[in-house]
């Protein structure tokens, strides 16, 4: 048997509270959600902050954020939330977001639109604000058997550079905070050892090096251990 809706006589089975989706959402938001989001921007990494995570910030990153937003909502409202979509146009330093999503009420599925206004409230993250401070962690040695050409250093320097800048991705501190010439070679200071170590037995493996590890102590943390700074000598012959 055919329903009809209270309010504007629209013909349909799916009615809440006996009024068709279109007079339901027209006094009942469903869903509220905050005019501004507001979200934590490094503006010196360009990162955005997901979690405790700094991330880059990307069309996806961005989307992600209000994403969770609106299904922590429901999840709270114990409301049923599915098909979160998210549409991002720029509005000056920020970002006007058109939000749709589908929710479930008295067990219809209701579409439903909001505009939020996606804040990025300017900041440095604390990665950010150690490198600007020459934080390191490691250093990398690129040393070779007779003194290299300009074009053989710059081309070593410029690959090792790259592997970074992929690791930076994932971890802020994976940058060159200085960069030292020495005899033979010149010396790479990394904010992460972490980074430092990957890239470097990288490079090894693929000019089929030996590593030449060493480190020393240079403090302790907050937690009374031991603090160290990483070296990593990579030694490339180009007498041949």
């Amino acid at each position: 048997m055919q329903r009809f809706c209270v309010k504007c006589g629209a013909s349909t089975n799916e009615l809440v509270n006996s009024l068709c989706a279109a007079c339901y959402l027209e006094k009942n938001p469903v869903l509220e959600l905050p005019a501004k989001i507001r979200v934590e921007y490094d503006f010196r990494s360009e990162r955005v902050k997901v979690g405790r995570d700094w991330v880059p910030k990307s069309f996806e990153a961005l989307t992600g954020i209000v994403k969770e937003k609106v299904v922590k909502l429901g999840q709270q409202k114990r409301i049923p939330i599915s098909d979160v979509r998210a549409f991002l146009e720029p509005a000056g330093d920020n970002f006007s977001v058109l939000v749709k999503f589908r929710a479930e009420v008295e067990g219809i599925s209701l579409e439903v639109g909001h505009r939020v206004l996606l804040n990025l409230e300017k900041t440095i993250s604390d990665a950010s604000s150690r490198l600007a401070s020459n934080y390191y962690e490691a250093t990398i040695q690129v040393r070779f058997l007779e003194n290299p050409s300009p074009a053989e250093l710059n081309g070593k320097v410029k690959e090792i550079s790259a592997l970074l800048d992929a690791e930076r991705q994932r971890n802020e501190l994976s940058a060159i905070v200085n960069v030292r010439k020495t005899h033979k070679g010149v010396d790479l200071v990394i904010g992460s050892f972490k980074a430092a170590d990957k890239v470097s037995q990288r490079i090894a493996r693929r000019y089929r090096l030996r590593v030449i590890y060493s480190n020393s102590l240079y403090g302790v943390n907050d937690s009374g251990k031991n603090k160290y700074r990483h070296t990593y000598c990579l030694k490339f012959d180009n007498t041949k």
